[in-house]
C-alpha cells in the first residue's frame, strides 16, 4: 500500500507519535447526533468528521487530560453534550491510513475556545470511500475497547 499524500500542516500543528511504551489514546466525545439509539452504541459517523469539522474531527489526548476531564469540558463548553467517552489509539489511527494531529498550540479565532489536549484525526486527504473505511476501523477499535468509564456531571 502506498503512503497517503497528506495535506500540509498548519503552523504549530504536529503529528502525534507514540513517545511512550503504551499506545496513547484519543478520547472521543459521543454526542446525540453520533449515537445509534437502536443499538445503544456510537454510530458509524461517531469517529469521523461532521461538516463543521472540515474533515478534522476533535479528540483529546489521554497524555494531557483524563477521559473525565475531557467529558467535563465538553459538557461545560460545547454545543453538543457528551453521552460518554470512547477511544481509539494513535496506532489504530495510523493503521487505518491516516494520522493524529496535535493542534493545541495553534491560534484561535477571537472568542473561540479549545478543549485541553485538543487533537484531531486527519481526513482531509481522503475520498468518500477512504473516509468511510477509516471511520469504520476506528469505530470497530473503540467498540472493542468499550466505553471509557466517566461520570455524567452535567446538569441541565
Amino acid at each position: 500500500m502506498s503512503e497517503p499524500e497528506f495535506w500540509e500542516l498548519d503552523p504549530k500543528e504536529r503529528v502525534i507519535v507514540n513517545e511512550v511504551e503504551d499506545d496513547e489514546l484519543l478520547w472521543r466525545q459521543i454526542c446525540d447526533h453520533s449515537w445509534d439509539a437502536q443499538y445503544g452504541l456510537p454510530n458509524l459517523d461517531s469517529f469521523g468528521p461532521q461538516k463543521v469539522d472540515q474533515r478534522r474531527p476533535s479528540f483529546s489526548r489521554s497524555s494531557v487530560v483524563t477521559a473525565q476531564e475531557s467529558r467535563d469540558w465538553q459538557s461545560e463548553w460545547a454545543k453538543s453534550k457528551s453521552r460518554g467517552v470512547w477511544a481509539c489509539s494513535i496506532q489504530e489511527v495510523a493503521d487505518a491510513g491516516t494520522r493524529a494531529i496535535d493542534d493545541s498550540e495553534t491560534a484561535l479565532e477571537p472568542g473561540k475556545q479549545r478543549a485541553p489536549g485538543h487533537a484531531y484525526v486527519d481526513y482531509r486527504h481522503m475520498g468518500k470511500a477512504g473516509l468511510k473505511a477509516v471511520k469504520a476501523r476506528l469505530l470497530k477499535a473503540a467498540l472493542a475497547r468499550k466505553e471509557i468509564p466517566t461520570d455524567d456531571n452535567f446538569e441541565d
